[in-house]
């Protein structure tokens, strides 16, 4: 993947949730889905996020985009769709709806 991105950008991220709250709803399990196919040096788990009453919560970064609720099953669409495809997929939002309240 690196080698597909144009010069000067930054490669994507994806960051998972493993607060206890997002733990409760599957996040571990979901980061072993997300490195499975993704490898360790794309996927991290991270500290709290902020929107524990939308866990798990996945955030792909540079591009700010996060998912929320998501599940293992949910993992093959985000990756298909956002990080293969280059579009966003379904049930996410950007802080810049969050910051509009949607």
């Amino acid at each position: 993947m690196g080698s597909s991105l144009p010069p000067g950008a930054e490669p994507r991220q994806i960051w998972v949730c493993q607060h206890r709250n997002c733990q409760a709803q599957g996040s571990e399990g979901l980061l072993a889905a997300f490195v499975s196919v993704m490898g360790e040096a794309m996927v991290r788990g991270c500290e709290c996020q902020g929107q524990c009453n939308l866990g798990a919560t996945v955030r792909v970064l540079p591009d700010q985009v996060w998912y929320c609720r998501v599940k293992v099953a949910d993992v093959p669409e985000i990756i298909e769709t956002h990080i293969r495809g280059d579009r966003r997929s379904i049930g996410c939002f950007t802080l810049g709806s969050m910051a509009r309240g949607l």
